[in-house]
């Protein structure tokens, strides 16, 4: 049985904005809500990239900017329904996060804090006080000796007392080694979007290949392809199917599926450690995506056809949301510790001590 899931969600992509999609991306998020962790991030680095990537020329996700008021608004409807809900930070703005903080505590929320990369050090002693869980920006953008070493500067700032959240961040073994509570992820999603095959052992972490790649190394005999194959093997896909071109970068494509088991795979080995491990969902086709993996991953050799079994059956759920989340919420009750949380102190416990 897997730990408890815990998941990460933008409010860039659960806003009215977003229309009926993101509507029912929140409902299906909280409904599921009392059986995982549910953190919400207040979308300011998916905006900043938005704006980063229409300056480029590049495809980009429109909407609205995020204002302070909506989002107050929005952490107030979802307050004691999810475990955790981010300050609104400013990016490259260390004035303005602070003063978003100031007014979302005014307003009596309890945000977990922001440590961006410009935080002065002298500030933290004051968030701690707000909130014990911190999240430290910085995993996707800056290097990773960067990272570990801001870590472990904000925990001595707080008095070694921050719960600490690192924003992009689930290197291993590191993240078991850090003062660190939780990380997040959305790598997860590689093998739909890249044609990307991804796996997790104890030993070496993750590690990813192409098709092209496996397909060389396999062909010439060379040991790289070992670890992918004998993975495929035991989850029931023998080496044909998954060299076969048909296998990659769609939803139901083996590497796709294999690749959601390596970082449940690796949820298991920090939940081991003590060390949170949340999976970035941005729609309903991810989250979707993330229950197909769920039914199946420790089944063995029924594992791939169980997955591929359960993302046929919520697919002929859609647009009757309510056997939808039913399912959902079922699914994650048969095959998960809900009961048994990975973060076992609760928001409201943590800020009343």
């Amino acid at each position: 049985m897997l730990p408890r899931l815990q998941l990460l969600a933008s409010y860039a992509y659960l806003r009215d904005e977003g229309g009926r999609p993101a509507r029912e991306f929140r409902e299906n998020i909280l409904a599921l809500a009392p059986y995982v962790d549910v953190m919400v991030d207040s979308g300011a680095y998916t905006v900043a990239t938005t704006k980063r990537r229409a300056a480029l020329g590049l495809p980009a996700r429109r909407g609205p900017p995020i204002t302070l008021s909506a989002y107050i608004a929005f952490c107030r409807a979802i307050h004691g329904r999810v475990w955790q809900y981010l300050a609104l930070d400013v990016i490259g703005d260390r004035p303005a996060t602070s003063e978003n903080l100031r007014q979302m505590v005014a307003a009596g929320l309890y945000p977990m804090p922001v440590v961006t990369t410009t935080t002065d050090l002298a500030e933290v002693p004051a968030m701690v006080a707000i909130n014990p869980w911190l999240c430290v920006a910085g995993g996707p953008v800056m290097t990773h000796r960067w990272c570990c070493r801001r870590y472990h500067e904000v925990y001595e700032a707080s008095g070694r007392q921050a719960q600490i959240h690192a924003l992009g961040f689930v290197r291993w073994p590191d993240i078991a080694r850090l003062p660190l509570r939780s990380g997040d992820s959305s790598s997860w999603q590689k093998g739909k979007q890249y044609g990307a095959l991804t796996i997790f052992d104890d030993w070496r972490g993750t590690r990813g290949c192409t098709l092209p790649q496996l397909r060389r190394w396999a062909s010439t005999g060379d040991r790289r392809a070992d670890p992918f194959l004998g993975c495929a093997a035991e989850m029931g896909v023998g080496d044909a199917a998954l060299l076969a071109p048909a296998a990659w970068r769609t939803t139901t494509g083996v590497a796709s599926v294999l690749s959601v088991y390596g970082t449940l795979r690796m949820g298991e080995a920090m939940a081991g450690r003590g060390v949170g491990s949340f999976i970035v969902n941005t729609n309903n086709a991810n989250l979707g995506h993330l229950l197909m993996a769920v039914a199946g991953y420790g089944r063995g050799r029924d594992a791939y056809p169980a997955s591929v079994a359960m993302w046929q059956e919520l697919q002929a759920l859609h647009g009757q949301p309510e056997r939808y989340r039913a399912r959902a919420v079922d699914l994650v009750r048969a095959r998960t510790a809900w009961q048994s949380p990975v973060l076992v102190e609760p928001m409201e416990e943590a800020i009343a001590r």
